[in-house]
């Protein structure tokens, strides 16, 4: 076989024309919008910039956050056992979300700030495990974690044209727990800092 005739049965990549994107993005936000995960304002915001949109990763920012994610779940009452966190997201779109009092950390979860901010303190919180995960994503947004001492902190985030921080100091040595932030910030900052 020619390599002429070889390259020719390579099946190209797919790409799928703006427009098209366009039309899914303004469909899933329709979806949501009816599903009463954003106000009609949002609604209304995100899909002006849709039609307003130049590339696909501009469509691809306002539908990120709307996928189902493991979060904490707020405890009502310190008698209350609650021996596995439910799923409940944490995203900030253009708004704020704040977590802290008594709440069960669940081994992973996944916060993310859309041209928002989500203030995580774990001062605290009921920890499932000894050590557990938070999957940051900070798009035109900020995530800051509070941390109180005696909490190791393993930060490996990527900052893109934003910064991923971690400005606690506990060593591992003396840690009672293990914290590991990942991640990305693009447009936004992740910061990881001490609580008292």
């Amino acid at each position: 076989m020619s390599k002429e005739l070889e390259a020719r049965r390579i099946p190209k990549r797919l790409t799928v024309p703006l427009e098209r994107q366009r039309e899914e993005t303004i469909a899933t936000l329709k979806t949501a919008f009816e599903e009463g995960e954003m106000t009609l304002e949002e609604y209304d915001e995100r899909v002006s910039l849709a039609l307003s949109a130049s590339g696909s990763a501009e469509l691809e920012v306002l539908t990120e956050e709307l996928k189902p994610e493991l979060s904490p779940v707020p405890v009502s009452t310190p008698k209350m056992a609650v021996t596995k966190p439910v799923q409940r997201p944490i995203r900030a779109i253009f708004g704020e979300v704040r977590q802290a009092g008594v709440w069960v950390l669940a081994p992973k979860i996944r916060p993310r700030a859309v041209f928002g901010e989500v203030r995580l303190d774990l001062s605290d919180v009921e920890w499932v495990e000894n050590h557990a995960e938070i999957d940051c994503k900070a798009v035109f947004g900020s995530i800051v974690i509070i941390v109180p001492p005696g909490v190791f902190v393993d930060c490996a985030g990527v900052g893109i044209l934003g910064s991923f921080n971690n400005k606690t100091q506990t060593r591992s040595s003396g840690a009672t727990h293990r914290l590991t932030v990942r991640g990305s910030a693009v447009f936004g900052s992740v910061e990881v800092v001490s609580g008292e």
